[in-house]
């Protein structure tokens, strides 16, 4: 299994951050994967789209803990990648998330050194793009 892991200082809340996570994959505006999510009629998700030059159409199962500001997700599949967001609360007004992703079974095997640094240029600008969108919406809030 090949682990990523990014974090970062974001300049709101927890709550602001989690809540933008758990939207992410009805809304997915700020995600900087061009990927798309499509409601399936169990209530879960499709997602659709390219990752490392990969054509992917799977299930996406994910689940949000809101009383630990925490989302896992698992793109269905032997060959897959599974991950989670957390979000801690830091000092005044301030709060600290950390996604990690895993990459399991063909895509693991598959990787070669370049496609490990685009995944974690991938997670550094997810992070990155959560923070910029935090910060929007405090300062929205501050008015």
């Amino acid at each position: 299994m090949a682990e990523f892991e990014s974090a970062r200082t974001l300049p709101g809340s927890p709550e602001i951050a989690f809540h933008l996570l758990q939207e992410a994959p009805r809304t997915g505006g700020w995600l900087p994967l061009r990927m798309a999510f499509d409601p399936l009629p169990d209530g879960g998700l499709r997602l659709t789209g390219r990752v490392l030059d990969r054509e992917v159409d799977r299930e996406l199962l994910y689940r949000a803990e809101p009383g630990q500001r925490r989302l896992e997700w698992t793109v269905a599949g032997a060959d897959s990648c599974t991950g989670w967001f957390q979000v801690a609360d830091s000092a005044s007004g301030t709060s600290e998330v950390t996604a990690h992703l895993s990459v399991l079974g063909e895509w693991e095997e598959r990787l070669d050194p370049r496609d490990a640094e685009r995944l974690r240029g991938l997670l550094d600008e997810t992070v990155g793009a959560l923070e910029a969108e935090v910060r929007a919406r405090a300062d929205l809030a501050q008015g």
